[in-house]
């Protein structure tokens, strides 16, 4: 089996649960999740983008701890990129897509934490994309997490001196203020 094959199968809808997928567990660790970090990496929006589409796919068909080990360690590596906004961009996206899939307990620890720190990053581009991104991150989080670390960014970033930024908090309002309780959310309207 060849990484394209594997890739395939996961983008066919073929059920597929762990237990199937074991066998292949070395081929998927080793060999699809590198190509896809270094796909990842690439200088072209759109090989990123493909990349990205299908890393969002692997979650539901790796063990947990695989996630964190492999998965995760790939995507914070790339919004380590102190030398490259693209990347950030790219591994700020990928930690809102992916929030869901890596968990509760493995969203706290790691990501919560990073987008907050790309929620000031000196890039505008980069703080709009943690903008657009906060919301499906405080879903998974939970109410502590959101009210505690991510809506102090949140409301940083509703300040921001690029109407992008501040436009992308606006876009994401109401799902931010899903997750809060009502007497937080109230807190929330004199911000625009």
């Amino acid at each position: 089996l060849t990484p394209a094959y594997i890739e395939a199968l996961l983008a066919s809808g073929i059920k597929m649960d762990l237990h199937t997928l074991q066998p292949y567990r070395p081929l998927i660790l080793e060999t699809c999740v590198p190509l896809l970090g270094r796909m990842l990496s690439d200088s072209s929006p759109e090989v990123r983008a493909s990349a990205s589409e299908s890393l969002t796919m692997l979650p539901p068909h790796i063990a947990p701890p695989d996630l964190g080990q492999h998965i995760l360690t790939l995507i914070l590596s790339l919004s380590h990129s102190d030398d490259n906004e693209e990347l950030r961009m790219t591994g700020c996206g990928l930690l809102g897509k992916m929030a869901k899939g890596v968990g509760r307990d493995l969203c706290r620890q790691f990501v919560v934490p990073e987008v907050v720190s790309l929620a000031e990053d000196p890039v505008f581009r980069v703080r709009k994309s943690a903008a657009l991104n906060l919301a499906s991150i405080c879903e998974v989080a939970g109410e502590e997490d959101t009210k505690g670390r991510l809506l102090p960014a949140y409301i940083r970033l509703t300040k921001d001196d690029m109407y992008r930024v501040r436009k992308a908090c606006a876009e994401s309002i109401v799902q931010v203020s899903n997750v809060l309780p009502a007497e937080t959310r109230k807190d929330l309207v004199p911000l625009f």
